[in-house]
């Protein structure tokens, strides 16, 4: 396995490189590529290199969140797949990490003014757009400032050291105007550690906590267990941690926006993270994903896109279906959904289509 996933970070290395040198050259200047002090190379013969150099050239031309995604699934798929499954390494999309930060907007979100954080940041799906609306944001501003924003307003975390040295480069290469202007590189807040157990001083912190966190089952250290016990019940999973550790996090009044499996929504295991979003932070909006094929490659579960108000008032949300195609998102409002009234920990009984309101509204007077 070692010797797999090395290879597939030299895969990436070589793609990256020839894509940096590109990007700068197309800017009419040069900043020295942001090389990894750790990188061991891999031997492989010159027909690959070639190719994969090809391949990162060719990817210049497009957004850098497109480009981020092509490379990614890069490394992702050269991996070993046990590995890729144990740590849920599953890249989002840039339609639909697009579409979740839409949404964060939509709640109040300005990201000339955001802290945010990705606490399963991986390559940088999220942080990456990110990065792009906050310098969209502040065009006009010395670019020194907009570096120093990119620094202190914008952090990951992710248990990847590669991953992280990835996001890293990619919130450069969408910083190349300022960056080549300044002759400094953005040195982002992503750091390598494992977020569900090293955060406790960060709480109430963030205005945006935003990410598609691993998924699976795990078990717990009574410490850990413990931290989390008012969203537990039964087996433990891991994004359902994560979604309790996004609510300590975020300031109040602040917004979680999460793409997760859609199990937590009526699972009995998840009935206590049910009650801890009712009570701390209601949902404002919810997006089914209608279908995986080629979006996840290798992830059965159905997902949705949801947005929460950390403190926020329980109200109707509305709830949609997303269909993704090569290009664009189809949209179409399936209804508005209510909290259970009564108990917390009810199932969220959500319309799929708006044939479904009537048989939901007699089911939530139950609850």
């Amino acid at each position: 396995d070692e010797t797999q996933i090395s290879a597939a970070e030299h895969f990436t290395i070589i793609a990256l490189e020839s894509y940096w040198a590109e990007t700068q050259r197309l800017r009419g200047g040069y900043i020295p590529f942001p090389r990894r002090s750790k990188h061991k190379p891999t031997i492989i013969n010159p027909e690959l290199e070639t190719l994969l150099g090809e391949f990162g050239v060719g990817l210049a031309d497009l957004p850098v969140e497109q480009a981020a995604f092509e490379i990614g699934q890069l490394y992702t798929h050269a991996l070993p797949p046990q590995h890729r499954a144990q740590y849920g390494i599953y890249y989002t999309p840039p339609l639909l990490a697009n579409r979740l930060l839409d949404k964060a907007q939509a709640a109040g979100i300005r990201w000339s003014q955001v802290h945010v954080l990705d606490p399963a940041c991986g390559g940088g799906a999220f942080l990456i757009p990110v990065a792009v609306r906050l310098i969209r944001d502040m065009q006009g501003t010395d670019a020194v400032m907009i570096i120093r924003n990119l620094q202190t307003r914008i952090e990951g975390w992710d248990i990847d050291p590669f991953a992280c040295w990835l996001s890293s480069v990619f919130i450069n290469v969408a910083a190349v105007k300022e960056t080549i202007h300044t002759g400094t590189l953005v040195k982002p807040t992503i750091l390598t550690k494992d977020s569900l157990i090293s955060s406790k001083r960060r709480h109430n912190h963030f205005d945006l906590v935003v990410g598609n966190p691993p998924f699976g089952k795990i078990r717990l250290d009574p410490k850990t267990r413990a931290r989390y016990t008012r969203s537990l019940y039964g087996h433990a999973n891991l994004y359902g941690l994560f979604t309790d550790l996004a609510v300590s996090l975020t300031k109040p009044n602040g917004v979680i926006a999460f793409l997760t499996p859609t199990s937590f929504l009526a699972g009995e295991y998840f009935k206590a993270l049910r009650s801890t979003l009712w009570k701390e932070a209601p949902p404002i909006s919810l997006d089914f994903v209608e279908s995986r094929k080629g979006i996840f490659d290798g992830v059965l579960q159905e997902t949705i896109l949801a947005t929460y108000r950390k403190g926020g008032r329980r109200r109707n949300t509305n709830s949609y279906v997303v269909h993704p195609t090569i290009t664009e998102l189809q949209i179409t409002k399936s209804g508005v959904f209510n909290l259970p009234r009564r108990e917390p920990s009810a199932p969220w009984i959500i319309a799929r289509k708006p044939d479904d309101k009537d048989l939901i509204g007699i089911t939530q007077s139950f609850h």
